[in-house]
């Protein structure tokens, strides 16, 4: 495709403006909007290696703070292909997908204070709650079967508060007896990998 556009030589100034243009969008990455986004507006966050497939959970300790609200094995990450319809195929997720047991207690993983639901929750995410840190970062988790009936808006949660329990509901899609977690961080608005927040696995994680 690269070789018939450049090798195409139009006379017509209109033409040739929009061959042109045509050849600068092939050589766009279709993953280049969230690229562009993560490395202008968290330059010092770098993404860790890819980690699907790892295993992680409240085992690997506390980093920054954070501790995984669940054990589980992570099924997409962040700049990955979502295994669900959560996101289109041409785009990047801005999160990290975990597989878990169905039912399992999701507990918040940081101190944080539990935000108002939002006027027009994201329907794909099913059921979810979204938990204020400190005046940059929200952490959201979704595809719960619930939320824990104890949770008041503008409620402070200790990292090992439990929030709700793992389900599939949403836009998602979860093996017999397996739930789905979905876990989003942004600063500011912008998404950023949650493994740089909660503990990484590391290069040579537990897969099963």
């Amino acid at each position: 495709m690269l070789e018939l556009l450049s090798s195409f030589k139009p006379k017509n100034p209109a033409i040739l403006s929009l061959v042109a243009c045509l050849h600068a969008c092939s050589l766009a990455s279709p993953d280049a909007e969230i690229e562009d986004k993560r490395s202008s507006s968290q330059p010092a966050l770098l993404a860790p290696p890819d980690r699907v497939g790892c295993r992680v959970g409240p085992e690997l300790g506390i980093s920054s703070g954070y501790h995984w609200p669940l054990s589980g094995i992570i099924t997409a990450g962040y700049g990955g292909s979502s295994p669900s319809a959560l996101f289109s195929s041409t785009r990047r997720i801005p999160g990290v997908t975990l597989q878990v047991a169905m039912g399992a207690e999701v507990r918040a993983g940081v101190q944080a204070t539990l935000r108002p639901q939002p006027q027009t929750p994201n329907p794909a995410l099913g059921t979810s709650v979204e938990l204020e840190v400190g005046d940059e970062l929200v952490v959201t988790y979704g595809h719960l079967a619930s939320k824990a009936s104890t949770l008041v808006e503008g409620q402070s949660l200790a990292a090992d508060a439990i929030v709700g329990s793992a389900g599939c509901s949403g836009n998602t899609t979860c093996g017999a007896g397996s739930a789905v977690l979905y876990v989003e961080t942004k600063r500011n608005g912008s998404p950023v990998d949650p493994l740089t927040l909660f503990p990484d696995p590391g290069e040579h994680c537990a897969r099963d």
